[in-house]
């Protein structure tokens, strides 16, 4: 295998690792939103928990942890569509050192399947 072609790999490489890099931090914030949220239901959660409260004062909890699922389900599209895209970047590079450690020229795109 010559040079030429061993260093297009690189550079194809150091591509998708920028996306990986990219994409792993587009999760640790989509995750850290999510936490965020799960967070904010912990209140109300600890209401529906006590036995002091009333049932109006637990149902206001109620309301106001579903309000707050609401705000988690908006958030899992996101974070899936990240993950895709984190997945597909980490297996191209994958693609890319497994074909340079193991010397083949392959004319195939890493990552295609």
């Amino acid at each position: 295998m010559g040079t030429a072609p061993a260093r297009q790999r690189l550079i194809r490489a150091q591509r998708y690792i920028a996306a990986l890099r990219a994409f792993h931090t587009g999760l640790l914030a989509e995750t850290h939103r999510h936490l965020r949220v799960l967070e904010q239901m912990t209140p109300q959660i600890d209401v529906l928990r006590r036995l002091q409260p009333t049932a109006p004062e637990k149902l206001t909890a109620a309301d106001e942890a579903f309000r707050q699922l609401r705000a988690l389900e908006a958030l899992k599209q996101p974070w899936r569509e990240t993950y895709r895209d984190f997945r597909r970047s980490l297996r191209r590079v994958r693609a890319v050192f497994a074909a340079l450690a193991h010397g083949r020229a392959g004319s195939r795109m890493p990552g295609k399947r």
